[in-house]
């Protein structure tokens, strides 16, 4: 059966005035600290996701912070910047929903590897990398909340038969997919040519390149967050899988010149820092 699931621009969420105050100061080299912690402090459902994503052991370097103003100064902008735009995309849906949990916790792993891959080998692509990452699933969310019931049972199929989400959505939606509803969604945030062409383009680089991603020059971006993606779901936290044997034969392994051995050292790599962090998938 094909669902008609139909995406309205009023359907694509807007970030919170507030996340958005914080995310246009952090751009400006000369805000200050007290600056930012006096926007935040106005939202506090938005002050307490980001204590929550700055508390994961990822981006723990000393003790846990217990105020918005600790968090701020153990983060610094840089990464502050990050976890502020995470807690921002993630304050919009509901995350009492499973469904909602399951999916944001891809998208927030991706951004984490995502980051730490380009830190490794393409430091050029800075926060790209992780924003990229962090929203490259993004139009998961908008389906499953304009159409929760239909998109859980998509969701569930693809869970238990082992298939990617796209090809589900090809046989089963008539007009969208979660890529193209991505891909509306952050050009209206306009975060730029880089994020649009990983949210458009992420899926693809499983398979082919194509030519407009190679005259854009993006393909080592998009090639970072379709691997980082991969590795997060080979880590447990999505739905499909990939044989580690088959991994250096992926088109975004190859885009980043990365042997078998490579890719599968970094894998482990991952693995070894998911383990000693204690992140496990939902």
């Amino acid at each position: 059966m094909v669902s008609s699931v139909g995406i309205t621009e009023q359907d694509i969420p807007v970030l919170s005035t507030v996340s958005t105050r914080a995310l246009n100061l952090l751009q400006n080299e000369a805000t200050t600290n007290q600056q930012i912690k006096l926007v935040v402090s106005q939202d506090p459902a938005l002050t307490a996701r980001i204590l929550q994503i700055a508390n994961t052991p990822f981006y723990l370097t000393t003790a846990q912070s217990q105020s918005i103003d600790g968090a701020i100064r153990r983060l610094g902008m840089h990464q502050l910047r990050k976890v502020i735009l995470a807690a921002a995309t993630g304050e919009i849906f509901d995350q009492s929903d499973p469904y909602v949990q399951f999916l944001w916790k891809h998208m927030l792993m991706s951004a984490i590897i995502a980051d730490k891959l380009a830190g490794m080998f393409k430091p050029k692509f800075g926060e790209d990398a992780y924003v990229a990452g962090l929203l490259h699933d993004l139009g998961k969310l908008i389906l499953y909340h304009k159409s929760p019931e239909f998109y859980g049972e998509l969701i569930d199929e693809a869970r238990q038969v082992g298939r990617p989400v796209h090809e589900l959505e090809a046989e089963q939606l008539a007009r969208f997919n979660h890529v193209t509803v991505g891909t509306t969604a952050v050009r209206a945030w306009n975060l730029g040519d880089p994020i649009i062409e990983a949210t458009r383009h992420h899926q693809e680089l499983e398979h082919e390149v194509s030519i407009s991603l190679k005259r854009k020059k993006l393909v080592e971006l998009v090639s970072l967050v379709s691997l980082a993606s991969i590795f997060a779901n080979n880590l447990g936290f999505g739905i499909r899988a990939h044989e580690d044997a088959r991994l250096g034969e992926l088109t975004c392994v190859k885009c980043l010149e990365l042997s078998q051995d490579q890719v599968l050292a970094l894998y482990h790599k991952f693995e070894q820092l998911f383990q000693s962090n204690g992140e496990e998938p939902e």
